[in-house]
């Protein structure tokens, strides 16, 4: 009775033991596309920093890859070398998804859109607005020398309007505004009359900005 139990316990066990290799198997299988890409090797840290958008933990996302829409992936952007990292379904690896082949991509509230016009080969934007024009952010990590001459992570930001054929980068409210022709007064009131900012609020003035424009026939 005893050797019976075992041999049940181990049986079950080995049933077990197929079912999860199953399941991984079948789980690649099915997604086989996003696993072609190349492991992600690279020193992670400078100072305790590193060269990814929002920290170092995965976000859940979803991406276009290859014209496939998958959902709720962990993914991390690393902004230093415009690249996409996927978590691997099981372990610690990180693939690095093919740039060529990826369209878009989300982490938690942000949407990212790749804009080829924007530079050579196309690079990723966090897409802030849609309208009939775009507002377009890049977020890019550089090393740099702190006070003590340590290298450390800074992050940069441009921020663009993209019209899906010519895009400006906005680095001052005043240059928004000069692309407004006849709206530019009244945009100009509506930036005083809700207190904006763009030195403290780049992102926020210019999404707000284009939105009353257009909402105005822009």
């Amino acid at each position: 009775m005893r050797k019976s139990g075992i041999l049940t316990i181990i049986f079950c066990c080995c049933l077990l033991s197929r079912s999860l290799g199953s399941i991984l198997t079948d789980t690649i299988r099915s997604n086989s596309l996003l696993y072609n890409g190349v492991e992600y090797t690279k020193g992670l840290t400078y100072n305790n920093e590193s060269p990814f958008f929002g920290g170092d933990d995965f976000f859940k996302g979803d991406l276009t890859y290859y014209g496939n829409f998958y959902k709720g992936l962990d993914l991390q952007y690393d902004c230093q070398d415009d690249v996409v990292l996927l978590k691997y379904p099981f372990g610690e690896k990180r693939i690095q998804l093919i740039k060529e082949k990826l369209d878009s991509f989300s982490l938690g509230e942000h949407k990212f859109v790749k804009a080829p016009v924007l530079g050579a080969g196309g690079g990723f934007y966090e897409q802030l607005y849609k309208g009939k024009r775009a507002v377009l952010v890049q977020w890019q990590k550089r090393i740099v020398l702190n006070l003590s001459q340590q290298e450390r992570y800074e992050m940069y930001k441009s921020i663009y309007l993209f019209d899906g054929k010519n895009s400006t980068r906005i680095s001052k409210a005043s240059e928004l505004l000069n692309l407004m022709g006849d709206r530019k007064k009244a945009i100009k009131q509506f930036y005083h009359d809700n207190r904006l900012s763009f030195k403290k609020d780049p992102e926020k003035a210019v999404v707000l900005m284009v939105q009353k424009a257009e909402s105005e026939g822009w």
